[in-house]
């Protein structure tokens, strides 16, 4: 596992892994160039082993040559330049009107988050090909098309990316169903972050009547409104959390736009209140549950975008390796 550093991640592919039945005994190899956040991840495997009762082993390394050798899985959880970038990649477009959500995945934050990604990526994927060529290669990093794309054009390798929506979503929806999950049927179709439910069924019984009944909700809704809308637009549920499938419809960044309920566009109330430049701005239930910033309306006459222009700063351009 590569980027084990991500401990809270790390700790649930590894709960997950030895939660498979038969999967009994084997080596979690960890690999992360911070030696102090790896000793962590250390120290939380051993513990989910012990609790496993299984017979895995724990490895950890801060050069991944010396652990790659006979991998069967390679999985990475890579962020590249910490903190200070991914937060260049949010404000900086913001500045300039454009309102992202996490910034991690398309539009100008996922094509620079790409862009620092994909140098460090790539060399991993080169050393797992030339080191393990037996080897599955998982992605759990963001963008994750554009850097599972480039990882299948660069190597003969299966590539395959993954995100835990699927499992967290369908667990949500048995909530929302007041349906047990284990007594929950469900089938999921689609590409990465953007699958859909095509199946939720209960004894037999069709239960979209059912979670189209409770978006009526007001309490439901606004738990996940961009979902729910798109469910009641479009007939299926989509696996992306409402912050996460904001991004892909300009109009759900709006706050104006998104003042909406089940299916009427138009119910929740908007807060007027007052911009730092004399423009007026609105906030709602959806700009709080999806943690979009206001939209600013400039006031007549202005011609400069909201906020200084600034160049960028040299955390923004500076490069790295993983982290």
């Amino acid at each position: 596992m590569i980027g084990a550093g991500s401990a809270v991640f790390a700790r649930q592919v590894i709960t997950d892994t030895l939660a498979i039945e038969g999967l009994d005994d084997g080596i979690f190899a960890l690999v992360d160039i911070d030696a102090e956040r790896l000793e962590l991840a250390r120290q939380i495997a051993e513990r989910l082993v012990d609790l496993s009762g299984k017979r895995w082993t724990v490895q950890v390394s801060t050069d991944r040559g010396e652990v790659l050798h006979d991998s069967d899985y390679i999985v990475n959880s890579i962020e590249v330049a910490g903190l200070q970038n991914v937060r260049a990649d949010y404000d900086i477009p913001l500045r300039y009107g454009v309102d992202q959500c996490i910034g991690d995945t398309i539009g100008p934050g996922g094509i620079f988050k790409a862009l620092r990604t994909g140098p460090a990526w790539l060399d991993i994927v080169a050393d797992v090909t030339r080191i393990a060529p037996e080897a599955t290669v998982l992605n759990y990093t963001n963008p994750m098309s554009i850097l599972t794309l480039a990882a299948a054009r660069s190597t003969s390798l299966p590539v395959v990316g993954l995100c835990h929506s699927v499992q967290g979503t369908s667990r949500l929806l048995a909530d929302f169903l007041e349906v047990p999950y284990e007594e929950l049927d469900w089938k999921c179709a689609g590409i990465n972050h953007n699958a859909w439910f095509t199946k939720l069924e209960h004894n037999g019984e069709d239960l979209y009547p059912k979670l189209r009944r409770r978006a009526a909700d007001p309490e439901i809704y606004e738990q996940d409104p961009v979902r729910f809308e798109v469910m009641l637009r479009l007939g299926a549920f989509v696996t992306d959390m409402s912050q996460s499938t904001s991004r892909i419809s300009g109009s759900d960044r709006t706050s104006s736009r998104s003042t909406r309920g089940p299916g009427t566009w138009a119910r929740a109330a908007s807060t007027p209140t007052t911009g730092r430049d004399g423009g007026a701005r609105t906030t709602n239930a959806f700009t709080r549950c999806c943690g979009a910033r206001p939209r600013y309306r400039k006031p007549r006459g202005t011609n400069t975008p909201h906020g200084s222009s600034r160049r960028w700063s040299s955390a923004a351009r500076r490069a790295s390796t993983e982290t």
